[in-house]
C-alpha cells in the first residue's frame, strides 16, 4: 500500500509543480514581434505590375479591398449581363 501512496503523491506532484526557469525561457524564446507596423526587414523594391499596383495600394489591405470589390461588380455585371440576355 505504502508504493501506491508514493505513487499518488509524486502523480499529484508532477501536476501542480511548474518549472520557472523553463517556462519563461520557452516564452521569452517563442515571442513573436509582429505588431501593426513592425516588420524584420526594409521594404522589398517592386518591379512590373506590383510596381504600378502598389503605387496606387502600397497597403495590402488596399489591395485586398480592391480585389474584392472589382471582383464583386465583375459578378454583378456577368449577373446582370445574363438577365439582360433571357
Amino acid at each position: 500500500m505504502s508504493s501506491l501512496a508514493a505513487l499518488r503523491s509524486t502523480a499529484t506532484r508532477r501536476l501542480f509543480v511548474v518549472p520557472t526557469t523553463a517556462s519563461s525561457t520557452v516564452r521569452n524564446t517563442q515571442r513573436r514581434h509582429f505588431a501593426l507596423g513592425e516588420h524584420s526587414g526594409p521594404a522589398p523594391e517592386w518591379t512590373g505590375v506590383d510596381k504600378i499596383v502598389r503605387s496606387y495600394f502600397p497597403h495590402d489591405y488596399q489591395r485586398t479591398f480592391n480585389f474584392v470589390i472589382d471582383f464583386s461588380l465583375l459578378c454583378v455585371f456577368f449577373v446582370c449581363g445574363v438577365l439582360f440576355l433571357l
